[in-house]
C-alpha cells in the first residue's frame, strides 16, 4: 500500500517550481495591491480575485486540471464528520485554556461592537468571517495545498500550507497583530483543517471546521470577557 502511495509522488519538476512561483507572485501582489486596508469590502473583493477567480482559471485554463483534484467537491465520509467534532473539542478546550491564562491578561479580544450588539456578532459569523474562512481554505486548504501533496506526503503538504499561511499573516501586518483577533485562531486551527482537507479530499469540511471554531471561540471571549 505505501509503495503505491509513493509512487504518486511526483519529483520536483518544472511545473512545480513555475506553480511555486506563480502562486507566492499573487500572494504577493494580494498584499502589496494599493488599496484601502480598513475598508473590509475592498479587502473582500480583492481576495475573492486573487484567492477564487484567478486560481479557479489559472487551474482550469493554464494547468488544464480538474478543480476536483484541488478540493473542489463534496463528498461524504463518516470518519471526516467524527473528526470536524474531535478536532473541535481538542482545540476549543486548548483555545479556551489559552485564553483564561494568557490571552486575557494580553486584551486578546474582538471589537467593542461584536460585545454590545448580538446582530453585529451574528453579521461579522455568518456573513464576513464565514466568507473570509472561505476564501482561506479554497486557497490554502484546496489549491495550495492539493498541489503540494502532488509532490510530497500529506503531512508536509500540511506542514508546508500552514507555515507559508503564517508567514502571510506574519508579514501582512504589524508582529504584534498576530497576537490579535483573529490571527492566533486562524493560525492554531491551520494544520487541523489541513488534516480535515486531506481525508475529505475537500476544502468544504476544512471551511465548516474553521467556520465553526471561529463561531464558538469567539462566543469563549465574548463570555469571558
Amino acid at each position: 500500500m505505501r509503495k503505491n502511495i509513493e509512487k504518486k509522488i511526483k519529483p520536483l519538476d518544472k511545473k512545480f517550481f513555475f506553480v511555486s512561483i506563480f502562486f507566492l507572485i499573487l500572494i504577493l501582489i494580494s498584499q502589496y495591491y494599493p488599496i484601502n486596508k480598513d475598508d473590509t469590502f475592498q479587502n473582500i473583493s480583492l481576495a475573492i480575485v486573487f484567492m477564487l477567480v484567478i486560481p479557479i482559471l489559472f487551474i482550469k485554463i493554464v494547468l488544464k486540471e480538474k478543480l476536483e483534484s484541488y478540493g473542489f467537491k463534496l463528498i461524504t465520509k463518516k470518519k471526516v464528520i467524527f473528526n470536524i467534532i474531535l478536532f473541535l473539542m481538542i482545540v476549543l478546550v486548548l483555545f479556551l485554556a489559552l485564553f483564561k491564562y494568557i490571552l486575557i491578561k494580553q486584551n486578546y479580544n474582538l471589537p467593542l461592537i461584536f460585545h454590545q450588539y448580538f446582530l453585529s456578532f451574528f453579521l461579522l459569523e455568518f456573513l464576513v468571517m464565514s466568507l473570509v474562512l472561505l476564501l482561506i481554505e479554497v486557497f490554502f486548504r484546496g489549491v495550495i495545498q492539493f498541489f503540494l501533496e502532488q509532490y510530497f506526503s500529506s503531512i508536509k503538504a500540511i506542514l508546508l500550507q500552514s507555515i507559508l499561511f503564517f508567514l502571510l499573516l506574519y508579514f501582512s501586518g504589524s508582529k504584534n497583530e498576530i497576537l490579535e483577533w483573529p490571527f492566533l485562531q486562524l493560525i492554531l486551527i491551520a494544520p487541523l483543517a489541513g488534516w480535515i482537507a486531506k481525508e475529505s479530499k475537500s476544502w468544504f469540511y476544512s471551511w465548516l471546521f474553521s467556520w465553526l471554531f471561529m463561531i464558538l471561540s469567539d462566543a469563549i471571549i465574548i463570555y469571558f470577557k
